[in-house]
């Protein structure tokens, strides 16, 4: 709290909820949440316990059967929409919805022309991605990453005329992506989880790498897509930074086959294809 000048803090969440021993965990005494409660009692925490997640349906039910938590932060968006059922789940249980990763890491945010149904007028695909998020009455809110000012304005004109949203709206926008024939919904959003590689290796770099070659590299060949990534670097030696220990997946939140991946642009490279 001396860090961030706050004298309290309106949630406290327990992070990255993948296993049900870490839900165990923090109900066990001498806990997390028995911590928070305490930290509660004296004023430190105003309101009471969230959870960010990145497991499977049964644990996320678990977590909001247990009465402790007032919210749930879950990675979902246009691209990424296996989650929907559990948003519905929490919303009957009078649990708050936080969305992280509405814009699935940018990508739906790129000049991109099979995202022009998102467009309107001068507004990027960014409008209709969110729009589509405005209109599940089960969110609560999203967190938005932004660069500068200007995007902080740009995204505000999303919320303009929210309240006519409605469900055919949203149905109509999930069957426009499905038609897209866009990449399936597990890449890399950046987060930046594995990014402390203990050989050296920047595993986002290269995963955002290879999820843009799959969405935008059509007419080239990843060898060289990699060569330009790297640029100024040797790709076959940045890779080789890579001991294939696991270190990176463990970290990854969205449970990402990082090593297969490099195990890909390994062969690439070899073929120079």
């Amino acid at each position: 709290m001396r860090k961030t000048g706050l004298d309290y803090f309106d949630f406290y969440q327990v992070w990255g909820l993948r296993r049900m021993d870490a839900l165990e965990g923090a109900l066990a005494k001498g806990g997390t949440i028995e911590g928070v409660r305490k930290a509660q009692a004296e004023g430190l925490i105003k309101y009471g316990l969230g959870f960010t997640f990145h497991g499977d349906a049964s644990l996320f039910r678990a977590a909001v059967d247990t009465g402790e938590f007032l919210c749930a932060t879950v990675s979902y968006n246009l691209s990424k929409r296996r989650q929907e059922t559990l948003l519905d789940y929490a919303a009957a249980h009078s649990v708050g919805i936080i969305i992280m990763n509405p814009l699935a890491g940018g990508v739906l945010a790129r000049d991109d022309p099979s995202l022009l149904f998102l467009c309107e007028g001068d507004l990027g695909p960014w409008y209709g991605a969110l729009r589509f998020l405005l209109a599940n009455q089960s969110i609560t809110t999203a967190i938005v990453g932004y660069r500068s000012a200007a995007e902080v304005d740009m995204n505000v004109k999303a919320l303009e005329g929210m309240e006519v949203l409605t469900d055919a709206f949203r149905r109509e926008l999930a069957a426009k992506m499905a038609a897209a024939e866009r990449p399936g919904e597990d890449f890399c959003t950046g987060c930046g989880y594995c990014i402390e590689c203990p050989n050296g290796f920047d595993p986002t770099r290269f995963m955002q790498a290879m999820r843009d070659y799959d969405i935008y590299g059509g007419g080239i060949s990843l060898a060289d897509w990699l060569s330009e990534t790297y640029v100024g670097q040797d790709p076959g030696e940045v890779l080789d930074l890579c001991a294939e220990c696991g270190w990176c997946e463990e970290q990854c939140p969205q449970h990402l086959e990082i090593i297969e991946q490099i195990r890909r642009a390994r062969k690439a490279l070899a073929k120079g294809a």
